[in-house]
């Protein structure tokens, strides 16, 4: 399904049409990137609240459910029983827990919401987690020009999508595929042959990590 139709397909709804809007394209990219790796007809735990992309998964045939609780901490769902679990723009949200150190930044809430997704998940089931990509070039460019890498500065933490990778894997999960797309964003041409001249990696550049991961 298209940007277009997606917008389309808002007129009328419950949702706040200027943010759908603004996310539209990077609906369009999840659902392509979904089709691929989730079964048709799949049970679907979609955390977050509602949007148009629930709908759209739900007339597709699948059966979406949302989270309504801490996902930080225990989910109230038991283990093995959850075949696929959305964590679409979650995870730059997630603060560690009151009870953390005070002086530092140290992951526990992220890590306590993966290790849920691999406590619940069944065998061979799915997560997918869409982040923006700290390490994208238009992050680079902002940060050369003097402003700051994240895209949206009041995210608790934007993470580089090799970051990312390395603490679902660290879950215990198993990554099937990490990309990147321009969801917000073009790239540019000229800050990847920058980067490229300095001997840094071109590829997974995009403003969006869509990141496929399972049981092992």
């Amino acid at each position: 399904m298209k940007r277009a139709e997606i917008i389309q397909r808002l007129a009328g709804t419950r949702y706040d049409h200027g943010y759908m809007t603004t996310h539209a394209l990077r609906y369009e990219r999840s659902l392509e990137a979904i089709g691929r790796h989730v079964p048709p007809n799949s049970s679907i735990l979609d955390v977050g609240w509602p949007t148009i992309f629930t709908d759209l998964l739900t007339n597709l045939g699948h059966a979406v459910f949302n989270a309504a609780w801490d996902i930080r901490d225990t989910w109230p769902r038991e283990d093995r029983t959850v075949p696929v679990v959305l964590l679409m723009q979650v995870v730059e949200h997630l603060k560690d827990p009151a009870t953390s150190a005070f002086d530092a930044f140290t992951y526990e809430g992220l890590t306590g919401a993966l290790n849920e997704v691999k406590r619940v998940l069944k065998p061979g089931g799915i997560v997918f987690i869409s982040t923006p990509n700290l390490s994208s070039a238009e992050s680079l460019k902002r940060l050369i020009s003097g402003g700051s890498p994240m895209r949206y500065n009041p995210h608790v933490r934007e993470y580089a999508a090799s970051e990312i990778e390395w603490w679902v894997q660290n879950a215990g999960l198993k990554v099937i595929e990490v990309t990147t797309a321009s969801c917000y964003e073009d790239t540019d041409p000229a800050i990847l042959d920058a980067i490229g001249k300095l001997g840094g990696k071109i590829t997974c550049r995009d403003d969006t990590t869509f990141l496929f991961a399972t049981t092992p």
